[in-house]
């Protein structure tokens, strides 16, 4: 759990309720299900009539990345990199082409597939960096969502 996310958002609920009480007024009164029905279908509707569905899907995956961001361990991709290394230098190249229905991550197991199917190395390069370019437009796109939400959501911004 990312420790700050989760620390701002206790911060922002008790100066909200705070806040509330601090002027005479009542917890309850924040608590309207009624405005939140509201509020919140009708942003999330606008948002889902803007987004294409798989995008928005995947843009409310992204939701729990505020609290739980995705991690990578470096040390086990180097490891396993080293691995494949090792068994390509002992074995072959084809000799990872067994390994690579085992790997879980699509990345990874293109790049193997790739070096079996006998790809040069920059042309193995390109491919690769085209990948991950279309995941990070994927990612982007999935994220404006929440930027959508954000625009829709009511503010109290005083003019």
């Amino acid at each position: 759990m990312d420790i700050i996310s989760g620390l701002g958002l206790l911060i922002g609920v008790v100066a909200i309720i705070g806040g509330q009480v601090l002027e005479g007024g009542h917890v309850s009164s924040l608590v309207q299900p009624t405005a939140l029905f509201i509020v919140v279908g009708g942003t999330f509707g606008a948002v889902m009539l803007q987004s294409p569905a798989r995008t928005f899907k995947e843009g409310i995956k992204m939701g729990r990345w505020v609290l739980f961001p995705p991690t990578v361990d470096s040390q086990k991709v180097i490891a396993q990199v080293t691995e494949w290394s090792q068994i390509a230098r002992k074995e072959g190249l084809l000799a990872l082409e067994a390994h690579a229905e085992q790997v879980s991550d699509p990345f990874q197991r293109k790049g193997i597939q790739l070096l079996v199917d006998g790809a040069e190395p920059d042309r193995l390069r390109d491919v690769l960096e085209v990948e991950i370019d279309a995941y990070e437009a994927d990612l982007k796109l999935s994220s404006k969502i929440w930027e959508s939400a954000a625009a829709y959501w009511p503010n109290n911004r005083i003019v």
